[in-house]
């Protein structure tokens, strides 16, 4: 089976999985619409039923994704069309869910545990950013992490210790990670990994 046959096949089965559970009108009767999705290379066809409020979902879905790629041009707000940059459908405040992959999420979380209190900025020309502070006094680490807006990848990271005396220039989050580890280590965190 070719590649685009099984994205095809999975996005089908995703969006069936979804409607099935997570009725969105009061009788739960389903199969009021039926959205076909065809893949042209096989001709193969996927019938996805539908309630009428779910079709609504499906509109604010495609909206709101068509609001962050405009968002995402240099002379925007770069903030999510899903969210407008607020963050409320997330729990961790130091991420959001539309811009951070789990390795990203949980370098944020280990931010957290190693005690550098990680608060996130609104998204700006393209990325947005993790200030970080150990707030241990002046010497204490403190920097930044720059995450792709789009991407939700971490681009880099500027880490500061002793006053800014020593400049930690970072590229990616493998590094940015063993960083934050290393510096967790030797400041005597038990991290619970």
């Amino acid at each position: 089976m070719n590649s685009t046959t099984e994205r095809v096949r999975l996005a089908a089965n995703a969006l069936r999985e979804l409607f099935r559970d997570y009725p969105s009108d009061p009788d739960a009767t389903i199969g009021t619409v039926v959205l076909t999705i065809t893949d042209t290379e096989s001709a193969q066809q996927h019938r996805v039923e539908l309630q009428p409020g779910q079709t609504d979902w499906l509109r604010q879905l495609a909206e709101a994704e068509a609001r962050t790629f405009r968002a995402t041009h240099p002379d925007q707000d770069g903030l999510c069309g899903h969210c407008n940059g607020t963050g409320q459908a997330s729990a961790n405040p130091t991420t959001h869910p539309c811009h951070a992959t789990r390795f990203t999420e949980q370098v944020m979380a280990l931010a957290a545990e190693a005690d550098l209190h990680p608060t996130r900025s609104h998204p700006y020309r393209g990325a947005w950013r993790v200030h970080l502070d150990a707030k241990a006094g002046p010497q204490s680490l403190y920097g930044t992490i720059t995450v792709g807006a789009r991407s939700g990848r971490i681009l880099r990271a500027q880490l500061l210790h002793d006053g800014g005396a020593k400049v930690s220039n970072l590229t990616g989050a493998v590094e940015v990670s063993h960083a934050l580890a290393a510096y967790a280590n030797s400041a005597g965190h038990r991290l619970r990994r």
